[in-house]
């Protein structure tokens, strides 16, 4: 898939390039968003895991989900290509953090804003709890 984005244009962060397999949620997603990196995974279910929301919107990150985990390498590639141009569009009007999906149509939803000014950094466990 990695070979695919990058043909198409895309500059790609490869996760086994940086990170140890089995590498912490915490400690890949801090660092992709002290990089400046915007993350394209299949783990659709990223939304649904605290820990992961937590970094995600501490950190400030902008992350697109696929739909489905279970599609082809091809599939997959073909579905962040036919959202390229709504990438970036997303990029521009939203610095993050949120989390995003796309479709294998490359049709894009914006699932959870996370960046709320008024909040600022949350904590694991809120008082009062």
């Amino acid at each position: 898939m990695t070979s695919a984005l990058r043909d198409y244009g895309f500059v790609v962060q490869a996760f086994l390039d940086h990170f140890a397999d089995g590498a912490s949620d915490e400690e890949w997603i801090t660092r992709a968003a002290s990089e400046g990196w915007v993350v394209l995974t299949k783990d659709a279910g990223v939304r649904r895991k605290p820990n992961e929301r937590l970094a995600i919107k501490n950190s400030g990150l902008r992350v697109f989900t696929l739909t489905r985990g279970n599609w082809r390498s091809e599939e997959m590639s073909g579905a962040f290509i036919a959202a390229a141009r709504r990438i970036k569009n997303l990029l521009k009007r939203n610095a993050g953090p949120f989390i995003a999906r796309i479709t294998k149509a490359g049709v894009i939803s914006l699932v959870d804003d996370l960046g709320d000014p008024e909040e600022g950094p949350v904590a694991a466990d809120p008082p009062g709890h």
